[in-house]
C-alpha cells in the first residue's frame, strides 16, 4: 500500500457507515470518516493517533476486502499557475519555502512531543506498578499485624483463664493448715511472674506496632512526594516547550484557551495544525463531509448560507464543532469565508478523544462558554424582532 494512493468510499461503505449496527466500528470507522476521495493514505495517517497509525495498513486491507472503499488515484503535486494580476512568482516561492520549513519544524516538534508523551506514559505505568507493589506489601504487613493481634488476644484470654484458675485454687487453699502456706506463696509468685511476662509481651507488641505504622506512613509519604515532584517537573518541561512555540503569544491571548495551562496547550499543539488564510479564501464549504473543527486565533470570518452572510465570526471563536458535539453525520451546514487575513488552529476530534481527561474537560467548558454566549445573542435578536413587530 502506497502513501500516495487516494481512496474513496463505495456506496456499500456509505450504507454500512451510516447503519446504527453496521460492521464498521472503532478504528475502522475513524479511518472511514477521513476517507473523502481527496486525501492520500499519508494525509490520513497524519490525522489519526499513533495507536491507530500502527495498524492502518491492516485497516485499509480489511476495508478493501469488504469492498467498502476503492482506489481512485494517487496524490500529485500541483504546480502553481501564473495568473495576471496575482502575487509574483518570487513571492510565492518564498512563501512556499517558508511554509515548508515551518511545517517541517512543526512536524519535528509534534514527533518529539509524541515520543515524549509515550515516554511519560511509560514512566506513569512504571510508577503505578511500583505503587501497586507497595500497596500489596502494605496489605501483607497489615494482614500479618492483624494475625499477630489475634494471637496476642488469644494468649491474653488464655492467661486470664489460667490466672482465674490459680486465684480459685488459692481461695480453696485459704483456711487450710500451715503446711499449705508455702504452696500458696509459690502460687502467688508464679502468678506475679506470669503477670510480668504478659505485661512485657504486651508492651513489646505495642512498640513494634507503633514502629510499623510509622514506617508505613513514611513510605507512603515518600511515594506521594516523589509522584508530586515528577508531575511538577513534567509541567515545567511542558511549559518551557510551549513558550518556544513560534505562535506562543498569539495563542496565549485567545479567549477560548484562557483556562488552559501552558502544559495543556503544549500537549494539544502536538496534534493541532496551524493554518493561515488570505481575505476571500474559502475555508469550509457547505455540504462538505468533514469532522475537524477550528479556533480563530486572528482575523474575521463570514458564515454563509447559500450566498447570504448570516454571522461574522470573531477571534477566539470556534466553528465546525457542532458535528463533533452532537455526534451527527459530519456534514458542513454552512460555508465559511475569510473576510480578512486570518490565522486558525485546526483540531481533529479523533485526537481529542484520546487526550487526557483534563484536556477534554477544558474543551467542554470552553465550548459551553461559546454556546451560552451565542444563545444569549440569539435570544436578544429574537426579542428585538418581536418588539419591532409589535410596533
Amino acid at each position: 500500500m502506497s502513501d500516495e494512493q487516494i481512496y474513496a468510499r463505495t456506496a456499500a461503505g456509505n450504507v454500512e457507515l451510516e447503519a446504527s449496527n453496521g460492521r464498521i466500528a472503532g478504528d475502522e470507522k475513524r479511518v472511514m470518516l477521513l476517507i473523502d476521495g481527496k486525501s492520500s493514505v499519508g494525509d490520513i495517517s497524519k490525522k489519526i493517533p499513533p495507536s491507530v497509525r500502527n495498524h492502518i495498513e491492516e485497516i485499509f486491507k480489511h476495508l478493501l476486502r469488504d469492498r467498502f472503499i476503492e482506489v481512485v488515484g494517487s496524490a500529485t503535486v500541483e504546480l502553481p499557475i501564473k495568473h495576471p494580476g496575482r502575487i509574483p512568482t518570487e513571492k510565492v516561492k518564498e512563501a512556499m519555502v517558508s511554509s515548508q520549513k515551518f511545517n517541517k519544524d512543526m512536524l519535528i516538534l509534534a514527533e518529539i512531543e509524541i515520543e515524549r508523551r509515550m515516554e511519560l506514559e511509560q514512566d506513569l505505568a512504571a510508577s503505578q506498578t511500583k505503587l501497586r507493589d507497595t500497596n500489596a506489601q502494605l496489605n501483607t504487613v497489615l494482614t500479618k499485624y492483624d494475625t499477630l493481634k489475634e494471637q496476642v488476644l488469644l494468649y491474653k484470654q488464655g492467661m486470664e483463664t489460667r490466672i482465674a484458675a490459680q486465684q480459685a485454687h488459692l481461695a480453696a487453699l485459704t483456711g487450710r493448715s500451715q503446711d499449705s502456706l508455702a504452696q500458696k506463696d509459690a502460687l502467688e509468685q508464679e502468678l506475679k511472674v506470669m503477670r510480668n511476662d504478659f505485661q512485657h509481651m504486651q508492651s513489646t507488641i505495642e512498640q513494634k506496632s507503633a514502629r510499623l505504622d510509622e514506617t508505613v506512613q513514611v513510605r507512603v509519604l515518600q511515594e506521594q512526594q516523589a509522584e508530586v515532584e515528577r508531575r511538577r517537573q513534567e509541567k515545567i518541561a511542558a511549559d518551557q516547550m510551549f513558550q518556544t512555540h513560534p505562535h506562543f503569544h498569539e495563542i496565549r491571548r485567545v479567549e477560548f484557551f484562557k483556562k488552559f495551562r501552558n502544559s495543556d496547550l503544549a500537549q494539544l499543539l502536538s496534534w493541532a495544525e496551524w493554518r493561515e488564510y488570505k481575505a476571500g479564501e474559502v475555508i469550509v464549504t457547505e455540504g462538505q463531509n468533514d469532522i475537524t473543527f477550528y479556533v480563530i486565533v486572528a482575523g474575521k470570518l463570514g458564515l454563509l448560507k447559500g450566498k447570504r452572510t448570516i454571522q461574522i465570526l470573531q477571534p477566539g471563536e470556534p466553528f465546525g464543532e457542532i458535528a463533533y458535539l452532537s455526534g451527527d453525520e459530519p456534514r458542513r451546514s454552512a460555508t465559511v469565508v475569510a473576510r480578512t487575513d486570518c490565522s486558525l488552529l485546526l483540531f481533529n476530534p479523533a485526537y481529542l478523544d484520546d487526550a487526557e481527561l483534563m484536556i477534554r474537560v477544558l474543551f467542554a467548558e470552553a465550548f459551553m462558554r461559546v454556546q451560552a454566549k451565542r444563545l444569549r445573542t440569539t435570544v436578544e435578536m429574537v426579542g428585538n424582532l418581536l418588539v419591532e413587530g409589535e410596533n
